[in-house]
This record gives C-alpha cells, sequence and structure tokens, in this order.
C-alpha cells in the first residue's frame, strides 16, 4: 500500500438519502411552526389578549392578530391588582400567575397613561383620565368605582378599564418595563457644632454640621417582582458593560494568544515531546511512591528514625511530628489502620505502573514518534488547524436555525381567554373589573415535535462533526501516505493535492455524506437514548423514593448509556479514520477497527492514553498563560484603571472569559492534533501489515521506534541512487527488497481488511 484510494466510489448511499429526507422533514417543522408558533414570544412579552410584542404575529388569527413589531416592550400597569386577584392561584401554582400586559414602542414615564388597543390612540386626553381618576378618588382598582353617568364622566367606566396610569417611570429589563424608583436628597441649615449655640457663619465657629433628608419613592406594596430583577440586572449590567468595554481585548487574548500558544505548543512537541512524556511519566511514579513512602511511615511500618540512624544520621524519634504533615507515626489508630491500607494500595499500585512502564517503553518509543509526525503534518498543512473554526461557523449556523424551529414549535397553539377570580371586590364596589387575560393552549402536536427536535438536534450536529472528523483525518492520511522526496527529505513538493484540507474535503462530500450520516446516526440515538432516559428518572422520582431498586435500575442504566455512547464515539472516529483511507462503508470500516483492536490493542490504548495526557497538559497550559496575560493586561494597563479610557468595575469577569474563550480555542486547536495523533496511528498499523520490508512508508524516526530503522521506502530509493551514482549496481541497505512489478490492489483495499 502506497497511497490513500484514490480509485473510490460513493458509499452508504442509501443512509444519504434518509438523511436528506430527514432533513425535509425537519424543513416541515419549521414550516409548521412559523405558521402556527411564535418563536419571540420566548423572549417578548405576550399582552393581554394573546399576542406577543415585537412581532407580527402571524400565527395570531386574523380576528385577533395585532401587528405590534414596532411595539417591543411590555408593560405591566396592575401587578399588584393582579397579584390580589390570584392571591389563592399564588398560594397553590405561582407558575401559573398570569399578569395582564400592555405593549409600547417605549417605556412610559412617571404620571402617564397607557391604554389597551381597544382605546384609539390619542382618543383621550390625559387631563381627561385625571378627571375620571379625580373622581374615583385616586389609588388602585379604579374601574371598581361607581361613575356619575353623565357629562364628562359619561364614558370614564369604560376609560378606567381600559387605561392605566403609571404611579412611577419605567426601565426596561429584558424588554419588560418595571418600576424605576426615584430618590430626592433635601440639605438642612448648616449649624455649628463647636461652640454651639452661635451660626455657622460665625468666625468663632472651629466645626459645622449639616442634616438632609432623603426622600424615596416606593409602592405603598413591595414590588417583590421588579425589585428581584432590578437587583439581578444592576449586577448583570455591570458585568456586561464590562464585558462590551473590554471586548476586543477579550477577544485578543482568548482567542489570537491561545492560537499563538497553540501553535508554539506544537512547535515543543515536535522537538521535545519525548521529553515532555517522560517527564510526566516518572512525575507521576514520584508522585506514586512518595504517597506509598509517606503512608508507610504514618502507619508506623516505616520507621523514620531507625532507618536515619542505619544511615549514620541521629534523628529524635520523639520530635517528629504526629500530626498529617510530620513524618512521625500518627498517635491515632484509625489513623493507622487507613494509612496501613493506604500504603499497601499505592506500593502495589506504584509497582503494577513501573512494570507496564517497562514493559510498554516500546510502545511509549512510539508514541512519542507519532506525535512529531503529527507535529510535522501540521508544519506542512497549518491550514487544517482552521478547520474547526468552519465546522463552528456551520454549528452556530444550524443551531441558530434549529433554535428558531424548536421556538416557534415551542409556542405553537391556540390564544384562550382564562377568568380571574377577584378577591379585590371588599375594598370597593362596582363590578365591571376587566378580570380576562388571553393565554396559549398548547397544540396536541406540539409534544411529538419537540421530541422529534431533539433528536433531529443530535443528528444534525453529529453529522457536521463527523464531516469535519473525516476531513480533517483525511488530510493528515494523504499526508503520511505521500511520499518523502529523496533529495529533500521533505513531503511538501510530493503532494498529489495541492490544497490537501480541500481535496479531502471534496473526496469526504462526494463520496462519503452516506458514511457519515449511518455514524451520526448512530451517536444521536444514543445521545437521544440517554436524552429519554432522564426524562423517565425525572418523571419517576416520587416512584423511586418508595422504590430502592427502581432507583439503581435507573442508575445502572444511565451508567451503561454513558459507556455505551463513548465506546460507539470512538468506534465511529476510528472508523472515519478508516474509510478516508480506504474508501470503504462504514460497517467495513468497523469491522477493520475491531480487527485493529484485537491486534493492536495494547499499542492504541497506550497512544491513545499519552496523547490523552499530553493534551489535556497542553490545555492546561495554554489557558493558564492566557488568563495570566489577561489578568495582568486588566491589572496594569493604565486604560482599564480607574480614570482610564475603558476603566473597568473589576478585572475578574473579563479575566474569567477570556480563560473560557482559551479554553475552548485549545480544545479545538487540539482535538485537531488528536485526530491527526489517530490517523497517524491507523495509517502506520496499515503500513506494517500491508507493505514489505524496504516498502514501509513511515519516516525513518518513527521506524527507529518501532525496530524497524532502515526498512523504509526513503532508504531504499536512497540507495537506488546511491548505487547509480557509483554505476556498481550494488545496494547499501541490506534490508531493500528488490524492485517488482506494481500491483493492482484497488481490490483489495475497497474491503478495508488488512492482509
Amino acid at each position: 500500500m502506497k497511497d490513500i484510494n484514490r480509485n473510490r466510489s460513493m458509499t452508504d448511499f442509501l443512509f444519504c438519502i434518509i438523511f436528506l429526507a430527514f432533513l425535509g422533514a425537519v424543513a416541515i417543522c419549521a414550516l409548521l411552526g412559523s405558521a402556527n408558533g411564535n418563536a419571540a414570544s420566548l423572549f417578548f412579552g405576550t399582552d393581554y389578549s394573546g399576542n406577543t410584542c415585537g412581532s407580527a404575529n402571524l400565527n395570531v388569527p386574523i380576528a385577533t392578530r395585532k401587528n405590534l413589531a414596532t411595539k417591543q416592550y411590555i408593560v405591566y400597569p396592575r401587578l399588584s391588582e393582579d397579584m390580589v386577584n390570584q392571591a389563592a392561584t399564588a398560594l397553590t401554582d405561582p407558575l401559573s400567575l398570569k399578569f395582564f400586559g400592555i405593549c409600547a414602542a417605549t417605556c412610559p414615564k412617571s404620571d402617564s397613561w397607557i391604554c389597551t388597543d381597544e382605546i384609539p390612540a390619542n382618543g383621550f386626553s390625559d387631563s381627561h383620565l385625571n378627571e375620571c381618576k379625580k373622581q374615583a378618588g385616586g389609588g388602585q382598582f379604579l374601574s371598581k368605582f361607581a361613575y356619575n353617568g353623565n357629562g364628562i364622566y359619561s364614558n370614564c367606566s369604560k376609560l378606567m378599564q381600559e387605561c392605566y396610569q403609571l404611579p412611577f417611570g419605567s426601565t426596561d429589563i429584558l424588554y419588560r418595563c418595571l418600576y424605576q424608583y426615584n430618590s430626592t436628597t433635601i440639605a438642612g441649615e448648616k449649624m455649628c457644632m463647636d461652640p454651639i449655640g452661635i451660626k455657622a457663619t460665625d468666625d468663632r465657629c472651629v466645626k459645622t454640621a449639616q442634616a438632609s433628608i432623603t426622600a424615596v419613592e416606593e409602592p405603598a406594596k413591595e414590588d417583590l417582582i421588579a425589585a428581584q430583577m432590578a437587583s439581578a440586572t444592576a449586577i448583570l449590567t455591570a458585568q456586561i458593560s464590562d464585558i462590551v468595554t473590554a471586548g476586543p481585548t477579550i477577544i485578543l487574548l482568548g482567542a489570537g494568544a491561545a492560537a499563538v500558544c497553540g501553535f508554539l505548543y506544537l512547535i515543543l512537541l515536535r522537538y521535545f515531546s519525548g521529553c515532555f512524556i517522560w517527564s510526566a511519566i516518572w512525575i507521576l511514579f514520584i508522585v506514586l511512591a512518595a504517597c506509598s513512602l509517606y503512608s508507610f511511615t504514618k502507619a508506623g511500618i516505616f520507621d523514620v528514625a531507625v532507618v536515619s540512624a542505619s544511615a549514620g544520621v541521629t534523628v529524635d524519634s520523639s520530635a517528629l511530628s504526629t500530626g498529617y504533615a510530620g513524618l512521625g507515626k500518627s498517635s491515632d489508630e484509625a489513623d493507622i489502620e487507613l494509612f496501613t491500607y493506604l500504603a499497601y494500595i499505592f506500593a502495589v499500585v506504584g509497582l503494577i505502573y513501573l512494570t507496564i512502564i517497562i514493559l510498554m517503553r516500546k510502545n511509549i518509543k512510539i508514541a512519542v514518534a507519532i506525535m512529531k509526525e503529527t507535529s510535522k503534518a501540521v508544519g506542512h498543512m497549518p491550514l487544517v488547524m482552521g478547520f474547526p473554526v468552519l465546522t463552528l461557523v456551520s454549528v452556530i449556523a444550524m443551531f441558530g436555525f434549529w433554535l428558531w424551529t424548536f421556538g416557534n414549535c415551542f409556542t405553537m397553539g391556540a390564544i384562550t381567554t382564562g377568568d380571574l377570580a377577584s378577591t379585590a371586590s371588599s375594598v370597593t364596589t362596582g363590578d365591571n373589573y376587566t378580570s380576562t387575560i388571553s393565554g396559549y393552549e398548547n397544540s396536541p402536536v406540539r409534544d411529538y415535535v419537540i421530541w422529534f427536535l431533539i433528536f433531529a438536534l443530535f443528528w444534525m450536529n453529529s453529522f457536521i462533526q463527523g464531516v469535519s472528523t473525516m476531513t480533517i483525518c483525511g488530510a493528515f492520511a494523504a499526508w503520511y501516505w505521500t511520499e518523502t522526496d529523496v533529495d529533500t527529505h521533505s513531503k511538501g513538493n510530493m503532494y498529489k493535492d495541492k490544497f490537501p484540507v480541500v481535496a479531502s474535503l471534496k473526496r469526504t462530500c462526494r463520496y462519503h455524506l452516506g458514511t457519515v450520516s449511518l455514524g451520526s446516526l448512530i451517536i444521536a440515538i444514543c445521545q437521544f437514548l440517554r436524552v429519554v432516559l432522564g426524562y423517565l428518572d425525572e418523571q419517576s422520582k416520587e416512584a423511586q423514593k418508595a422504590n430502592f431498586l427502581l432507583k439503581v435500575i435507573f442508575k445502572c442504566l444511565a451508567c451503561f448509556l454513558a459507556c455505551f455512547e463513548k465506546c460507539v464515539r470512538y468506534i465511529t472516529r476510528k472508523s472515519y479514520i478508516v474509510t478516508a483511507i480506504k474508501g470503504t462503508n462504514f460497517c467495513s470500516s468497523g469491522m477493520t477497527v475491531f480487527h485493529l483492536l484485537l491486534s493492536h490493542g495494547g499499542l492504541i490504548g497506550f497512544v491513545n492514553i499519552i496523547a490523552s495526557m499530553v493534551i489535556l497538559l497542553g490545555k492546561i497550559l495554554i489557558t493558564v498563560v492566557c488568563v495570566v496575560l489577561g489578568y495582568w493586561v486588566f491589572t496594569t494597563f493604565p486604560t482599564f484603571l480607574a480614570g482610564g479610557a475603558s476603566e473597568l468595575q473589576g478585572a475578574a469577569v473579563p479575566t474569567v472569559l477570556v480563560g473560557i474563550i482559551s479554553w475552548m480555542i485549545a480544545t479545538g486547536f487540539l482535538q485537531v492534533y488528536d485526530m491527526g495523533i489517530d490517523t497517524i496511528l491507523i495509517s502506520y498499523l496499515f503500513d506494517l501489515k500491508e507493505n514489505k520490508k524496504g516498502q514501509y512508508m513511515f519516516s525513518e524516526g518513527l521506524a527507529k521506534a518501532a525496530g524497524k530503522g532502515g526498512q523504509t521506502r526513503l532508504l531504499q530509493q536512497e540507495s537506488f541512487r546511491d548505487s547509480e551514482e557509483k554505476g556498481d549496481g550494488t545496494v547499501s541497505s541490506k534490508y531493500v527488497a528488490s524492485p517488482e512489478p506494481e500491483k493492482d490492489i484497488t481490490k483489495k483495499e475497497s474491503t478495508g481488511e488488512l492482509i
């Protein structure tokens, strides 16, 4: 085998058709949701008639439809009255409370009037409404007053049902207009305190004092909802202000610095990966040995004084501390027993760990060499590290469409009118209080559509991730199977693809979308089953309290599905790599993966463990460097300090955001590196199995680590070149196989099986 299979055909075409039909069903759900639901109602408020503020409400029947696109804010003019009228409901089911809301273009000012759509705009002046209020005596429940039906008061009863005066000014919090309470400070007269009894302006006065009175507006009854939202929003607003102010710097440090650190880390791995890996391995062994030694001393099995005396050093046993910080024998019998168990456990684990290191030293060398090869590949294809950006953009676009569809479908239903049981009749007279508020009744098909969309999210996301994985792995595979130039010892000018990443994406989209559809479907089914199990677990909480066995069954099922999903993800990714190399379908690639695990499971597992350790270390290092750099910038640069052009309330939130962004960038960056390691490893195993001595495609460094030094195709070509230059026809390498005619291996490669 001398190259990836370039004579390939479409694989798993049936599942590609199924996925396209599935996307058609998602599109039908999107149309159904847009016609019968309104995602804006999950963000904007809904008024008294069931129409959503800031929306054209095309899903509402024409008879009750209102175009409120220009009225984004909702005002709750009778919040306290609604609370009184629903007092009984508030005690039993507070989440079902409904509040009378009116949509407005802006949040009203203090003492202004706001009316429902039943009253024509500018139909009545504020002065007329004030007269109606004056006759009723002011206060709340104005609509319940028995107005004089003559003269200017003839329509007051109707007006007070539909119009409301806001006693306070309001400000918007998430497009909800909530009262804003002002305070006024009145300064008193200055008085002389030393000596007392003379005026503050007297020359003999040494010390003065001035009293002041602060008048604070507040409602007669505490508005708990507004108070809680205002308090939370005040904190949130300050933090958002810091984020907006330092936004460019946060992105520069979180994304730009993380990318630079990522490339520097890969360069270090290329030249010092062996040092990193062996240092980490031996540091872990030293930690195990230290824990074992400490436990032996605390258990009294190992006496520091006796050992020191044998070495000619006198140590007083009584001077050794018996506490956890000392090396003397513990004085607590329970601690002695615990440390005895821990000592032997650490000792056994340490010996097993040391044995594994000794037995697996060759695999460790191979892992180091594979990481160096992966770093070389990244150096030749730097654009491959930017491919996750395209994946991220695709996922965001998909999720935005899904979120819009889900919101529309979640709000599908018909407008209904509910009556409020009034408990306020005792405080006023009359019976003309408006006690109906419209709401939504869910559509009977809504729940089925929601479950379908949840599954759709999993499948579409897994599909995008699968295309990305196969593209990246295909690029690394093409690099591995590219011959090395004999003169330059580089693959750079030997590529069959001018743009390896683009060529790999083209192969994936042209031949293997069906394979990705099948693999992503299996992953999506596993994720969906976990969600269904979580839903059933939540619904059966009461039953689990009464039946312990049922609780255990749910926990075991959750653990099983979580482990099963991880196994499926692992096999699927390896299958994508085999497909990228061989061009085989998903099932054939999966069988090849199982054969590889059976024959080389130890090497694959060991390389994956070491790779995971190195990648985790990289994520931590990159994040720590960016966080430290961010904290230093936000706490030392004058522009972010008090009085600066971009003054911050604090450095904590921007620094945390830098850490989050840098961790995400490092994860995406090193995930590509992880895929490269897997691809190089599987390509190496194919190379080792299907090629003969002198025909291996792997590098000389990897060959030496595997004990195959001098047996690579590059050395064979160099030997032939040297012999031709000498003209004696001899070959210097004893491993070089005689030239043989090229064989047609297309059929053999198409099966994906190891020979």
